[in-house]
């Protein structure tokens, strides 16, 4: 694969993210933010080459974030959100209904633990319905619909997540009309 500009610069924050998470001490109040932003960095690398591997390299970085930030720990739920995405893009990649089960456990924490004045808030709302929506049980279908339209409801229309919102809410809602029917 020829790389591209925005590949090598996606390699090269994975690098230097590393070197500050390997560097950064056990029990240092900084470690678990380190570690968070390598995950979301390898995670990005990841939808740029496809590859497996990373993507692994992602999920077990995600996991020793959170495994280093306690609840209360200022990143806490931003661990836990970068776990949650990583798993939930290998459970696209590899079709592993493990994964998404437990990406979206940790998405409705993520997103129920946030406050509603957080700007993360309805980004938060609208991942924990996307999650769900891979779990084959009407019940997590209808309240995935539920919780995309409150999220889309609260962006404002000059949010530049507003579009990206609506259009999830509307591939949302025809796939949970598909899987469940017109009960929604």
């Amino acid at each position: 694969m020829k790389e591209t500009g925005d590949q090598q610069l996606l390699t090269a924050s994975v690098d230097a993210q590393r070197a500050a998470a390997d560097a950064t001490p056990p029990g240092h109040c900084r470690k678990a933010e380190r570690l968070s932003g390598l995950a979301f960095a390898l995670v990005a690398l990841n939808e740029q080459t496809r590859d497996a591997a990373t993507l692994d390299d992602a999920i077990r970085t995600a996991r020793a974030a959170v495994a280093v930030a306690t609840p209360g720990h200022a990143h806490w739920l931003s661990c836990l959100y970068g776990l949650a995405y990583g798993l939930f893009r290998r459970g696209e990649m590899r079709q592993i209904l493990v994964d998404f089960d437990e990406a979206a456990t940790l998405a409705r924490n993520v997103a129920d633990a946030t406050h509603e004045g957080d700007d993360r808030w309805a980004m938060r709302q609208a991942f924990k319905a996307q999650a769900s929506c891979y779990l084959p049980n009407p019940w997590k279908l209808r309240k995935a619909v539920q919780d995309m339209a409150m999220a889309a409801s609260r962006l404002r229309r000059d949010d530049p997540d507003w579009a990206l919102s609506a259009s999830n809410r509307g591939a949302l809602s025809s796939v949970c009309r598909s899987k469940i029917g017109s009960a929604l």
